[in-house]
């Protein structure tokens, strides 16, 4: 779910049954000749999305749960991921910052020096009660072609580790939450559908 570009799809072999959904025409292109036939690939919304069609996982990864900022939304996302389990499927979803750890007002930079392109990116942020905000102003040059500049803003809910846990056990999952081990200031939700 929320697969994007596909990078997380093009690590699971092969060999087993792929799928991914993602609402953002733009990143299925790029997962497509990623992937080429080796995955399924929808457009479609996490909360709502109907593949008929049961896995034995479903992951939810770079904290894409983060976008939806209501518990409903949030429940309605994790009731569809039971629904695309089979019994003893396991989701795994990996949340945003926990709210302690999100540090407002600050300013990241994050930069790419290639042959083929330089391209800088700096991320201001701020918090709305619950809900954290990124802007990011871009500035990418590349060989024989005008440097451009874009922005962009991301807005994502900041949620107790125990509200997603309640939320998941609400919708019939038995969860657990460990800290992230890239990404501490993270966490992911291990979620199994009983009936094994």
């Amino acid at each position: 779910m929320a697969c994007g570009t596909g990078h997380h799809l093009a690590m699971l072999p092969p060999s087993i049954a792929r799928a991914g959904v993602d609402r953002s025409p733009a990143m299925l292109r790029i997962a497509r000749g990623r992937l080429e036939r080796s995955a399924s690939l929808f457009r479609g919304d996490m909360r709502t999305i109907r593949l008929h069609r049961a896995f034995d996982a479903v992951f939810c990864l770079f904290s894409a749960i983060g976008y939806l900022l209501t518990p409903r939304d949030r429940e309605a996302a994790f009731a569809n991921f039971f629904r695309h389990l089979v019994p003893g499927g396991v989701a795994v979803v990996e949340g945003w910052i926990v709210p302690p750890e999100f540090r407002p007002n600050t300013v990241h930079l994050l930069t790419y020096n290639g042959d083929d392109a330089k391209i800088a990116r700096v991320t201001t942020s701020s918090r709305v009660g619950t809900t954290s905000v990124m802007r990011m102003y871009y500035l990418a040059a590349e060989p024989g072609r005008p440097v451009r500049s874009f922005e962009e803003e991301h807005r994502m809910a900041l949620v107790e580790p125990t509200d997603i846990l309640r939320s998941l056990e609400r919708v019939g999952f038995h969860a657990r939450a460990r800290k992230s081990p890239s990404y501490p200031a993270r966490r992911i939700f291990v979620a199994v559908r009983p009936g094994v």
